[in-house]
């Protein structure tokens, strides 16, 4: 991998939030004229609730690229205009927050989905979201996987982002 220089990066884990990160991500993208760096941070404790794994790890990883690569191509192929946005594929070994401020210090824009556990439960579990917004090294955007697609005709190039519906408070 070439790194993420200048590129929008996303977290994806197949979640219907990352989903909708990844299309407001390739959107993004197509505007600034960059690419997409999509990041599945994974590791034993990540999949397997600390349980460890059975089998050997290079098959699961192994298996994991192939299903991630196939669901974000899947979920890229549905972005209007997308299609000319390159999206690479990034695995890294970690909790999702701490790699994604890891690599958000080489990017333009860094975007994450917001899952739906309210402030009291973020509070007492921590956030991915929450600790991207807090330590990232660019900007970052929550999406939330609540409203309707973005058309990327209708984004602008001044003020909110093109996928501005997408965020909730």
């Amino acid at each position: 991998m070439g790194g993420a220089e200048g590129a929008v990066v996303v977290g994806v884990d197949g979640s219907e939030h990352a989903d909708a990160a990844l299309r407001y991500a390739v959107t993004e993208a197509a505007l600034r004229g960059t690419r997409v760096v999509a990041v599945v941070a994974w590791g034993p404790k990540n999949i397997f609730g600390g349980y460890g794994i059975l089998e050997d790890p290079d098959v699961v990883e192994h298996r994991l690229r192939e299903q991630a690569d196939a669901h974000v191509r899947r979920v890229h192929g549905t972005v209007p205009g997308g299609a000319d946005v390159p999206v690479e594929l990034e695995f890294r070994t970690g909790s999702a927050a701490d790699v994604l401020v890891e690599v958000s210090r080489s990017a333009s824009l860094l975007v994450v989905g917001r899952r739906g556990h309210g402030a009291f439960r973020s509070r007492l579990f921590g956030s991915v979201a929450l600790r991207c917004v807090l330590h990232a090294s660019c900007p970052v955007t929550v999406v939330s996987a609540v409203g309707d697609p973005v058309d990327a005709a209708e984004a602008t190039t001044s003020g909110p982002g093109p996928a501005w519906a997408h965020c909730r408070p």
